[in-house]
């Protein structure tokens, strides 16, 4: 029997209420199970010249594109990005219902929109938790060019062996990670991804703990830098003592992707 539909209400937080943007530019991408919204934005507006780099960014399980910014590309001195961040199916205006057997589906149909508008050797991925899901199944599968994820969730581990998904027995966890798309398991496609990563880690996050993030840091085969927010829970910012340390980590992704003079 498939328990893909309990999965996805344990994991998936979609909403469709109409949200206020007054910067970003919606349009609708089609897949071959529907369509999804992507909201669409500039780092630097006063650029109008030609963009250093496109960028595709996923939010979490609860996100919505509309509530999305350019960061962290607002601290790439002299370079201009555009971004692209999508709802998937089931959120906002996308159509459909929200699932995980949707997501590779539309990550390739975003692939192929965004290649035929832009220079796809200078496409760069960024995911936010259950959004790394998405990020990594471009990274292993397309020439991506450079990737920031912040707080990666490594989903079917998470399921087996975090006590939150293990509440009746280890056995039916097992069976709810079972429905997750293969293609989506996080750790594997660290393995086949080899574009310069930024994993940004917050250190108490109670959401994706980070021994649950490091087994996929530790098994990503590309070059990688890792920053940790000291002290922060999932949704914590950064503090103004970590800036400096930051912007820094920034531009070691900038430097390696960015391909920015």
């Amino acid at each position: 029997m498939s328990l893909t539909w309990l999965t996805d209400r344990l994991v998936l937080c979609p909403t469709r209420q109409p949200i206020e943007s007054e910067y970003l530019t919606p349009e609708k991408i089609e897949t071959r199970v529907g369509f999804v919204e992507a909201w669409s934005c500039d780092s630097d507006e006063e650029d109008s010249g030609d963009y250093h780099a496109v960028a595709i960014k996923f939010p979490g399980a609860g996100g919505r594109a509309e509530r999305s910014s350019p960061h962290p590309f607002e601290l790439w001195e002299g370079a201009n990005v555009r971004v692209f961040t999508i709802n998937h199916q089931g959120y906002g205006n996308s159509s459909g219902k929200a699932s995980l057997q949707n997501f590779a589906e539309t990550c390739e149909s975003v692939w192929l929109h965004i290649k035929e508008r832009y220079d796809p050797n200078r496409v760069i991925v960024i995911g936010n938790s259950l959004g790394c899901l998405s990020a990594l199944y471009l990274a292993a599968r397309f020439p991506v060019s450079g990737m920031y994820l912040r707080n990666p969730v490594p989903l079917a581990q998470m399921i087996e062996m975090r006590p939150r998904y293990n509440w009746w027995n280890r056995g039916g966890a097992k069976w709810i990670a079972k429905q997750i798309p293969p293609e989506l398991n996080a750790v594997e496609n660290a393995r086949s991804s080899t574009c310069p990563a930024l994993f940004v880690q917050s250190q108490k996050d109670r959401v994706v703990p980070v021994e649950y993030q490091q087994l996929i840091v530790d098994d990503y085969s590309g070059s990688k830098k890792v920053f940790t927010i000291r002290g922060a829970d999932h949704h914590h910012k950064i503090s103004t003592s970590q800036e400096e340390e930051y912007l820094q980590a920034v531009h070691w992704l900038r430097d390696r992707a960015g391909d920015v003079d």
